[in-house]
């Protein structure tokens, strides 16, 4: 009679369902999914408490409906790029109406309070103009820093500190400013800002004009086609375009005026060009106005 030795017979294969199902249970005892032995449940890890509210040293401004970061940013007289930094955003980061937002320094039109901050608490609040202006004056269509200086019989260097600007803080009609003290305003009428009184910036200058108010990631392709309709000239204009982005004023006035450009002239001012650029961007979509 033969013997078998079974101690070294092979076990029968186990199925392919079977096979899976102890390389599943496997991966999930490695990786935490299944547990073997059970132990009692852990206590749950208190609410992790909210961040303070950051403070804004420089004044608040509260959302409206229809605004977006480049609006509030033309509103406050700052850059894109500074009014995103002060709140810790991105230009795709979502406001909503009613949100208190912290405004840069030298910011014109913010609300400046006792201890406010980005959350929207406050104490009483004050104009950015304040008691501190000797007098004020009312932007009228055409206005610019340097004609509103010479209007008003003081340097334009003491204007734009009182208003805690600079020479490229774009300003709007209607809206009020400060006048330094010795100011004596005249009764001239407006008139629109000639060629000559715009100052001319270097290439330089201008390009981080550009990267400071675009997008960063449509800024190169901007700094392109400025570069090749201007040079990176501020003052660049012909028969029907003006400035950086050679913007045509007879084609796009209309809509121009809704954002305080009210001129062809203004257009040769860098910021005012850049801003007024991105905005066509916005209205088409696209760089095809450009095409």
């Amino acid at each position: 009679m033969t013997h078998i030795d079974h101690s070294t017979t092979p076990a029968p294969a186990m199925p392919r369902r079977g096979r899976r199902l102890v390389a599943l249970a496997a991966a999930l005892v490695a990786t935490g999914g299944l547990t073997v032995a059970t132990a009692a449940p852990a206590a749950a890890a208190p609410a992790r408490p909210a961040a303070p509210a950051k403070a804004c040293t420089a004044g608040t401004y509260t959302v409206v409906r229809g605004d977006g970061w480049l609006a509030i940013a033309k509103k406050l007289g700052v850059t894109t790029t500074q009014l995103l930094t002060a709140n810790g955003a991105t230009a795709r980061t979502i406001i909503h109406p009613g949100q208190t937002l912290c405004a840069p320094s030298g910011a014109t039109g913010a609300t400046t309070s006792t201890g406010s901050t980005a959350s929207g608490s406050s104490g009483s609040s004050s104009s950015s103009s304040g008691s501190s202006c000797a007098s004020s004056y009312t932007i009228a269509k055409g206005d610019s820093w340097s004609v509103i200086a010479k209007r008003n019989g003081v340097t334009m260097k003491a204007l734009l500190a009182a208003n805690r600007a600079t020479s490229s803080t774009v300003i709007h009609p209607g809206r009020t400013l400060c006048l330094p003290a010795g100011a004596t305003p005249s009764s001239t009428s407006s008139s629109s800002p000639s060629a000559s009184t715009v100052k001319a910036y270097t290439a330089a200058e201008n390009e981080a004009t550009i990267r400071a108010i675009w997008p960063d990631d449509l800024e190169d392709e901007a700094v392109r086609i400025a570069k090749r309709e201007s040079n990176l000239q501020n003052k660049a204009k012909n028969s029907c375009c003006y400035g950086l982005f050679q913007l045509n004023w007879n084609a796009h006035k209309s809509w121009l005026a809704g954002i305080g450009v009210t001129s062809a002239t203004q257009l040769l001012d860098p910021t005012v060009n850049v801003t007024a650029a991105y905005a066509l961007y916005q209205r088409s979509g696209s760089f095809r106005p450009w095409a």
